[in-house]
C-alpha cells in the first residue's frame, strides 16, 4: 500500500527511506512510496511532528470524498450553513 509524503514548507526536504533511498521533495511536491518505506523511521516522525511534511493514504481519502448514496450527499448539502450576503448598510435621510 502506497502513502503521500507532501512537502508544506518552501524549502528543499530530504528525506532517507528505510531500504535507504534518499527523497528530494521541493518545495509543495508529493511523493508516494510504499507504506514500508516510512513505517518507524524516526526522520520521518520527527519531520512529521515538526509540521515539515504531511504523511496521508490516498486510498482513504478517495473512499472518504465519495458519499455512498445520494440522499448522504443531499444531508451534506442541507446540513452547511450557508453564508449570506451582506446587506447594504440603510439610507440615513434627514
Amino acid at each position: 500500500m502506497t502513502v503521500r509524503l507532501e512537502n508544506l514548507t518552501s524549502r528543499l526536504v530530504t528525506l532517507m527511506l528505510n531500504s535507504g533511498a534518499v527523497v528530494h521533495l521541493p518545495p509543495g511536491h508529493c511523493f508516494e512510496p510504499e507504506s514500508v518505506e516510512i513505517e518507524a523511521n524516526p526522520q520521518v516522525q520527527r519531520l512529521c511532528d515538526a509540521t515539515v511534511i504531511a504523511v496521508t493514504r490516498p486510498e482513504a481519502e478517495a473512499a472518504d470524498a465519495e458519499p455512498a448514496d445520494e440522499h448522504e450527499a443531499e444531508a451534506d448539502r442541507q446540513a452547511k450553513p450557508r453564508r449570506g450576503r451582506r446587506q447594504p448598510a440603510p439610507d440615513n435621510e434627514q
